[in-house]
């Protein structure tokens, strides 16, 4: 038989004929671990079917002419360990593809949770402080300090706040309110003004205080953004100036930020 031409539409359409799609979709075949082969293997398989000869019980025998079962079977394990985009997800395995699609959503999605580290050393909250967004531990009571500013690269919101203290914030061994506030200036202005609160209820040492703007119902959705280019400021007061007393804060604050305005 002269060898056929595989790109000729007359010798495809005849094998798509020969080999013919059922006319019901068949149920989708899982290849167990026990059924895959190297390509070493399957190579060495090939080689097997087309030996003239073979070793029987150490006596060497001419091999028989292929055995249409063993052809079958050769077949069936040739089919189940070729790719097949339909059965296996591009190659990959679901748990890979899972992980593909998780990270590619990570980025494709609109906002993004950018949390700053702002700590506080020997900070007296019985007046409000900013916390220092650009030189940690340097809080200041003053709105124009350039440690207490954090200019938005892109519009977004503020998120959240989270606090712990190695010192006690109790007052007589009982809870006292912290009040976060989220203050803006916008671009080309030069008004602050507060624009959203939080109540954090103070805890023992070395325990969680954290709020949630967005969870403040006081707070409107549309106050707690901001746009390129303002700059915002967190102040933190004890809202019946209990307790007294400086104190070593870790504060974190988590902005929302807008993705696809940073590129």
């Amino acid at each position: 038989m002269a060898k056929g031409d595989y790109t000729d539409n007359n010798t495809k359409a005849r094998y798509k004929a020969l080999v013919k799609k059922p006319s019901s979709t068949p149920t989708k075949v899982t290849v167990a671990n026990d059924e895959l082969r190297t390509r070493a293997e399957i190579l060495d398989m090939v080689e097997e079917l087309f030996e003239s000869e073979k070793d029987v019980g150490g006596a060497t025998e001419l091999n028989p002419q292929i055995d249409n079962e063993v052809l079958r079977a050769f077949l069936h394990m040739l089919a189940k360990n070729v790719v097949n985009t339909s059965d296996d997800g591009e190659g990959i395995t679901t748990a890979q593809a899972n992980a593909i699609t998780a990270n590619t959503a990570k980025r494709d999605a609109t906002d993004i949770y950018f949390p700053v580290v702002c700590n506080m050393l020997n900070a007296n909250l019985v007046n409000k402080q900013y916390v220092p967004f650009s030189d940690g531990i340097t809080e200041s009571a003053a709105a124009t300090s350039p440690r207490n500013v954090f200019v938005a690269p892109c519009s977004g919101q503020i998120k959240s706040i989270h606090i712990s203290s190695p010192n006690s914030t109790l007052s007589g061994g009982k809870p006292q309110v912290l009040t976060a506030t989220f203050e803006k200036t916008p671009n080309t202005s030069a008004t602050l003004a507060t624009h959203g609160t939080v109540n954090l209820t103070t805890v023992a040492g070395n325990n969680l205080m954290e709020g949630d703007f967005a969870l403040n119902t006081a707070n409107k959705t549309a106050s707690l953004s901001f746009v390129k280019g303002d700059r915002l400021l967190v102040g933190l007061d004890f809202a019946n100036n209990l307790p007294t007393g400086s104190k070593n804060y870790y504060v974190t604050v988590v902005f929302k930020l807008n993705q696809p305005n940073l590129d």
